[in-house]
């Protein structure tokens, strides 16, 4: 939110009414470490272009604010982005990290550190890049798009089974689908080693299906299936991703 001229001066005043300024002589006095820096070093500072938004977040850790901290009404955060690797590949590695910036602000999501950037950019010549810290994942496979995912994000969490007046629901990922019937044989469950579903032309391992539809790895095992004991029925792919379709098995 941007105030206006006159709304600072106004919030100023109503702070000095509310938390007063004890003037004393300590306030000026130069023998003073903080009124030296003060007086000195920070106009100095400024005239040289400091940023201090750069300046705070190299003496601060992102882990130190809470979600409380972080809320913003009842705006719903962003869970993920998807960035075009053809941009990934136009850029330098400078632009890139302006360019991953930029994306995380809109995340309500700290820049990187610069050494945070050196560990991802020494994983740029492997065949994915993968990196994490205690809110964030970038994920990539090479030549494909960079993912950037929201750890306490709901893409996150295990998909529920929710009845309401005998109808039956999934839940997950903000997003609800209606099963039309459910009998006791079906159940709600996530991708698991070994898995193949009916797709295309013959069946094919899940894990390998998502893959070639480029949904990121630490995405895979959230997304809801409908499934028998031995079967898979249903992958729910568009809540994930609403441009990928369902996929049906021909049991389903």
């Amino acid at each position: 939110m941007f105030l206006e001229d006159h709304e600072l001066y106004e919030a100023y005043q109503s702070l000095t009414n509310l938390y007063p300024i004890f003037e004393d002589e300590s306030n000026v006095d130069q023998s003073y470490k903080r009124n030296r820096i003060r007086s000195q070093i920070l106009p100095n500072l400024v005239s040289e272009g400091m940023n201090a938004y750069r300046t705070y977040w190299n003496f601060h850790e992102w882990e130190e604010f809470t979600d409380k901290d972080l809320a913003d009404g009842n705006s719903p955060s962003v869970d993920y982005l998807k960035l075009s690797d053809t941009n990934w590949n136009k850029l330098s590695r400078a632009k890139r990290k302006i360019w991953i910036d930029s994306h995380l602000k809109m995340m309500d999501l700290p820049p990187l550190y610069r050494n945070q950037w050196d560990e991802i950019l020494s994983q740029e010549n492997n065949t994915k890049i993968r990196w994490e810290s205690s809110k964030l994942i970038i994920y990539k496979v090479k030549g494909k798009d960079l993912y950037l995912l929201r750890k306490d994000s709901r893409l996150f969490q295990t998909p529920k089974l929710l009845q309401n007046q005998g109808s039956y629901y999934i839940e997950w990922n903000r997003e609800t689908r209606e099963i039309p019937s459910l009998s006791n044989e079906y159940t709600i469950s996530t991708c698991q080693a070994g898995d193949r579903i009916q797709y295309r032309w013959g069946k094919k391992e899940l894990s390998e299906i998502m893959r070639e539809l480029q949904i990121p790895e630490p995405i895979r095992r959230f997304i809801p299936i409908l499934r028998t004991e031995d079967t898979l029925l249903i992958v729910f792919l568009s809540m994930f991703d609403k441009s990928l379709k369902d996929i049906h098995s021909e049991f389903s």
